[in-house]
């Protein structure tokens, strides 16, 4: 569109629709981040609680729940869903 002094009303449609996909992919990047760094928190709190609890009665299942995490954390196929479960589950 820069080449051209006048665009027709399509083409600025066309670019704003392809500017507001990409800002929203942007935003939704940011939150995966948060979500990520919200989630490893809260397995390492989990971790610690283990460690200073070993025979706490639902440390299996804790544990369980943390290798859990951790193998999510590490993951490259991360979704806002995935987190979500997570979080709640610990």
């Amino acid at each position: 569109m820069k080449e051209h002094d006048t665009s027709t009303q399509d083409q600025v449609n066309e670019q704003l629709n392809q500017l507001t996909a990409l800002l929203k992919a942007l935003d939704g990047q940011a939150n995966l981040v948060k979500e990520k760094e919200a989630l490893s928190a809260l397995t390492e709190e989990a971790t610690a609680l283990l460690a200073s609890k070993p025979n706490h009665p639902s440390g299996d299942a804790l544990q369980a729940l943390v290798e859990k995490n951790k193998e999510l954390l590490a993951s490259s196929e991360l979704t806002p869903e995935a987190f979500a479960t997570a979080k709640k589950q610990v």
